[in-house]
Parts: structure tokens; C-alpha cells; sequence
């Protein structure tokens, strides 16, 4: 994904493959590298390990906490009029074009 792909780059994402136990255990040592070095800025997690519709709050992962620093406890909300951003059940092209041809996008 060309534009996206630069995008997700820039943010420094932390890629897991929840299928490949090496993945995930390449992911936590990132996230301990990146939680003890003063030269990344502060990590943005999803303990749940996706994003769901908001209406309910499903089992977190546990490979997030497994470094042992403080968590900050965030909720995440995406208002809506038309679309909701929240993934749901829809392809990443298809959100991203939604997304992406929307008015307004909102965050609180």
C-alpha cells in the first residue's frame, strides 16, 4: 500500500502477526524497546489486539503488559454521522476510502 504504507511507517507501527508466536514475541521486545528508550515518543497500544464497534470491551492480550511499565488507561471514541471508522467488518481498502472521502472525521 504505497500512501498507507508510508503512513504506518512514519507512525513507527509495531506489525504482529496473532498467528506467528515469533511475531508476537518480536513484538513485545519492540514495545520494551521502545517503552525504555527516552528517543521514542510514548506508545499508542491496543491491548484488545484489534478495534472494535464500541459496544462492548473484549479480553485484552496480555503481550502489551508483559514489559511491566505503567499503563495510562485511554478510551477512544469515533463519533459518527455517516460512516463508522471503527473498522467493523469491511475490508482495509474499503475503510480507508470511506474514511478517507468523509467530511468530517472525529476523535475524542
Amino acid at each position: 500500500m504505497p500512501f498507507v504504507g508510508t503512513i504506518i511507517r512514519a507512525m513507527q507501527v509495531i506489525y504482529v502477526d496473532r498467528f506467528s508466536r515469533s511475531s508476537r514475541k518480536h513484538a513485545v521486545n519492540e514495545i520494551k524497546r521502545k517503552a525504555s528508550c527516552n528517543q521514542f515518543p510514548r506508545l499508542l497500544l491496543f491491548p484488545e489486539g484489534t478495534t472494535t464497534n464500541g459496544r462492548l470491551l473484549i479480553s485484552f492480550q496480555l503481550g502489551a503488559f508483559i514489559p511491566g511499565y505503567p499503563v495510562q488507561p485511554v478510551i477512544v471514541r469515533y463519533p459518527y454521522v455517516h460512516f463508522d471508522q471503527s473498522w467493523g467488518h469491511i475490508t482495509v481498502a474499503k475503510l480507508m476510502f470511506r474514511m478517507f472521502t468523509q467530511f468530517h472525521n472525529f476523535m475524542e
